[in-house]
C-alpha cells in the first residue's frame, strides 16, 4: 500500500489501485493538475491522468477450450463425453490486458464440489469425474478486484457400457 506524505496533493483509492500495475517503481509524482507520474520497470515513464478510468466494463471470462487426456479437442457446445473420457481439461481465459498473470480465476463444479477453488492465476481446469451431468461455473477478478460474470457449461459423462440398462438387459 502506497501512502502520499506530502499534505498538498492527496491520494484516493483510484491511485494507489492503479500502483498495483507496476511491479519495480522507483519514483511517484504528483503534478499541479493531479497526474501520477511514475518511474518504473527499467526508468520507465508512465503518467496517470486524473480523468483515466480505471475498470474496463467489458472484463469477461470465457472457455477456450475442452480437451481430453489424449488432447483431442471438444466442441464448446453439447458436451457429452464417452466413458473413458472422464478426465476433462477446460482453459479458460478472460483477455485483459494491463499487467501479465494479475487477473485470478476461480471455478465451481455442480455436483462435484461443496464450494468454489481458490482463486489462482492457472487458467487451466483439470478435473476426474464418474458417469453423471455436471456444470463448471467460472468467474475471473482482474487486478483492481473487479469480477466478471459468471460463465457456466453443461456437460455429461456417458456410463461405461457395463453400468448401462442394456448391458443388464442382455444378461
Amino acid at each position: 500500500e502506497w501512502i502520499c506524505l506530502s499534505d498538498e496533493k492527496k491520494w484516493g483509492e483510484k491511485e494507489n489501485k492503479f500502483l498495483k500495475i507496476f511491479t519495480d517503481i522507483t519514483s511517484i509524482y504528483t503534478d499541479l493538475n493531479n497526474n501520477l507520474w511514475v518511474i518504473a520497470e527499467n526508468n520507465q515513464l508512465f503518467k496517470i491522468s486524473k480523468s483515466s478510468d480505471k475498470a474496463n466494463t467489458d472484463f469477461a471470462v470465457y472457455f477456450k477450450q475442452i480437451t481430453n487426456e489424449d488432447g483431442l479437442s471438444f466442441e464448446l457446445s453439447d458436451l457429452v463425453f464417452d466413458a473413458e473420457n472422464n478426465a476433462v481439461y477446460f482453459s479458460i481465459v478472460a483477455p485483459y490486458y494491463v499487467k501479465p498473470n494479475s487477473t485470478q480465476y476461480q471455478y465451481f463444479v455442480d455436483g462435484l464440489m461443496s464450494d468454489w477453488s481458490k482463486w489462482s492465476t492457472s487458467t487451466n481446469i483439470s478435473l476426474i469425474v464418474k458417469p453423471g451431468n455436471y456444470s463448471i461455473r467460472v468467474r475471473a477478478k482482474d487486478l483492481w478486484g473487479n469480477m466478471s460474470d459468471e460463465r457456466s457449461l453443461d456437460f455429461t459423462l456417458k456410463a461405461p457400457f457395463i453400468q448401462s440398462i442394456w448391458f443388464y438387459m442382455i444378461i
